[in-house]
């Protein structure tokens, strides 16, 4: 019935508010795939002003006054939409679709023609490009990843030694109060800044103390290995394995820059240390 009813629907001109997310999902579920994408409000409205927040209940309020129901009002922590009653359900659904009409023709008339060209002749059909994307992946090479993981454990564990070594203590590297206590206690170096939980060890106090004591440079070399493991080595690897193809499926924001470049998230692809080799 429901897939009944979306082709039904479908085969008019489809007007929404993110419209890569909800096409993807009756792709998914009902493999839906030929609609009449007319306009996506959230385009509409990042064209209008590329700095702002192109949320719907953001937009609601800006444009109408309107206070949106809340998703976190309706679906309990740690459930899913499909506990949410029917009446509840068909609440807060319809103010979706009724607002994103409203936004439609409000921006229509906001947006200089040219605007409304480059929407139709380019981000809208971008729509689909970035959909096939997703949906193809970007394929990891698992067995360099797994060779990666080992040297950069191995090179961790050294670093680590090297450390203690010239500390002369055994601590938790990743504890900013056992760090700092090591450092401004223990070896007696000059406390640069303070924060709520005792001293700080950011990446400029560190670099200012730089010279003061040999174990300062295998530190920052220490949190640069480590933050490369964390967050590019082994997420990527592990996101490699759960797919099939060795494939990371990330989600792609159109309307996520001010300047007009994609970025990434789930997982970010473009955050991209480009400081050193």
């Amino acid at each position: 019935e429901a897939k009944e009813a979306l082709t039904h629907l479908l085969s008019r001109k489809i007007v929404g508010q993110n419209l890569k997310f909800d096409l993807a999902v009756i792709e998914h579920n009902f493999g839906l795939q030929s609609v009449n994408l007319y306009a996506d409000t959230m385009i509409l409205a990042w064209l209008l002003n590329p700095e702002s927040n192109v949320g719907l209940d953001t937009l609601s309020k800006r444009f109408f006054n309107h206070e949106m129901i809340k998703f976190k009002d309706v679906v309990a922590k740690g459930e899913n939409f499909s506990g949410v009653s029917l009446e509840k359900a068909c609440e807060y659904a319809s103010e979706d679709a009724w607002m994103t009409l409203k936004l439609f023709e409000k921006l229509k008339e906001m947006l200089d023609p040219s605007l409304l060209d480059l929407a139709k002749n380019v981000e809208f059909p971008f729509i689909r490009t970035l959909m096939h994307m997703e949906r193809e992946g970007i394929q990891v090479d698992a067995a360099y990843f797994e060779t990666l993981l080992k040297r950069t454990d191995h090179a961790i564990e050294a670093l680590k030694a090297e450390i203690f070594a010239l500390c002369n203590a055994t601590f938790n590297l990743n504890s900013t109060q056992q760090l700092g206590a090591v450092l401004f206690e223990q070896l007696g170096l000059p406390p640069l800044k303070k924060t709520k939980t005792g001293y700080s060890t950011d990446e400029n106090v560190l670099n200012e103390l730089f010279d003061k004591h040999p174990s300062i440079a295998k530190i920052l070399e220490y949190r640069e290995l480590y933050k490369l493991r964390s967050t590019y080595i082994e997420p990527l690897l592990k996101l490699s394995k759960a797919s099939l193809r060795s494939r990371v499926h990330t989600s792609f924001m159109q309307t996520g820059t001010s300047t007009g470049r994609l970025s990434s998230k789930d997982p970010n692809l473009q955050n991209i240390p480009v400081k050193t080799a």
